[in-house]
């Protein structure tokens, strides 16, 4: 169940930085390959914190809105 929600929430996080620093645009012109490639160290950043030290740096910001995730069998 963690390492589900570990990679998880660094792909979504990685995402959002993604988007933030090359704009949405770009991923709509990328290859899945070209995607993987140039999105693995924006994740990979987020996915090393979660294993080293879990979720206890991780906060929501108010400012924003935010997505909940449900994790399922189905």
């Amino acid at each position: 169940y963690f390492n589900r929600c570990a990679e998880l929430a660094s792909f979504q996080l990685g995402m959002r930085d993604f988007k933030k620093e090359g704009g949405e645009e770009e991923i709509q012109e990328l290859t899945p390959q070209q995607g993987v490639d140039k999105m693995m160290p924006f994740t990979m950043k987020y996915l090393e914190e979660i294993y080293d030290n879990g979720f206890e740096n991780f906060y929501l910001d108010e400012k924003t809105s935010a997505k909940i995730v449900t994790l399922s069998s189905e």
